[in-house]
């Protein structure tokens, strides 16, 4: 046997014939579809020098960022790289700067009470003049609606006004001895002559007594201010602001007074615009719309109700 001895390093002559006749078609070889890079996987690339543009330097980084838009950690950081606070520090001193602003934009109110106004007496109870009170007509109020027409006293029918003028004063008298509320009510006080409801309607009605007060000039409360004092006028029962239609509470260098729409009626149980349909007058032997039996058809007495006078009121000895 005669062995084949093959030079190191030399490609076989065969292997070389294979390459050289078969190099065409190596070439021509196509790739597969799916084995071609995508023609959008690779997008040409321009790069363009020019120079930067400015950064603006006074971003309110507390306003145009939130969390939605970084994680916490890199909101943080971003944060202290423009003014090197956190963002719970820029939060709280925003929401601090919006409470200082608020409360000096809105003013401080001052509760006044009505009862500022008042002298130290307080509310009490006073009544209309004895002349207007022997020439009132019986009235039903439906704010008393067990006081009946049997209850009210007929001045005239006991006599002249000068026999009546002492006993009418005796009793209002006993009449201020009732108390107030503060909305200016006449309650009974527990004193002797003020024990009922039935005699708080008599004090009210045939006596026709009120709550009033002495208003005087106090020194203005600090921080008050006008509309502070106007709320307190206002609320002062009406009763009262009628009683003292006049009154202007000087402070200041201002002046306020009661508005004339609020005042009321002089006595808060006439009110004039109901005094007609609440007023029945008694009238023995009259029927309403027909005649009396047996009896010829008399002509009603004059049920026009004079306007009210001037209120004013009987200061006790």
């Amino acid at each position: 046997m005669h062995a084949q001895l093959r030079p190191k390093g030399l490609i076989s002559p065969l292997l070389l014939f294979f390459l050289t006749t078969n190099l065409p078609f190596i070439a021509t070889i196509t790739i597969p579809e799916r084995d071609r890079p995508s023609p959008t996987a690779i997008e040409p690339v321009t790069h363009f020098v020019k120079k930067p543009e400015p950064q603006p330097t006074n971003i309110n980084v507390a306003t145009t960022l939130s969390k939605r838009q970084l994680p916490p950690e890199a909101l943080k950081g971003l944060m202290q790289s423009y003014g090197g606070e956190d963002v719970s520090s820029i939060r709280s001193a925003t929401k601090s700067s919006e409470a200082q602003h608020n409360n000096n934009t809105l003013a401080k109110k001052v509760d006044v009470p009505p009862s500022f106004f008042y002298n130290e007496k307080g509310l009490l109870v006073r009544c209309h003049t004895r002349h207007f009170v022997y020439n009132q007509k019986p009235f039903l109020d439906p704010h008393f609606p067990n006081f009946e027409l049997r209850h009210w006293v007929d001045w005239k029918a006991k006599g002249s006004f000068e026999k009546m003028d002492s006993v009418i004063r005796v009793r209002q008298t006993r009449c201020y001895t009732c108390g107030c509320t503060d909305e200016g009510a006449i309650v009974p006080s527990g004193h002797e002559y003020c024990t009922g409801e039935r005699t708080v309607a008599r004090c009210i009605l045939v006596f026709a007594c009120f709550c009033t007060a002495y208003l005087t000039q106090p020194t203005p409360i600090e921080g008050a201010d006008a509309s502070d004092y106007r709320t307190a006028l206002d609320n002062i029962p009406a009763t009262v602001r009628n009683h003292n239609r006049n009154f202007r509470y000087e402070f200041n260098g201002e002046s306020l007074g009661f508005d004339p729409d609020t005042l009321g009626p002089p006595l808060p149980m006439l009110m004039q615009e109901h005094r007609k349909q609440l007023w029945q007058p008694v009238l023995p032997g009259q029927y309403d719309n027909r005649r009396a039996p047996g009896r010829l058809k008399q002509p009603k007495p004059d049920q026009r109700i004079p306007p009210l006078p001037p209120l004013q009121w009987y200061e006790p000895p």
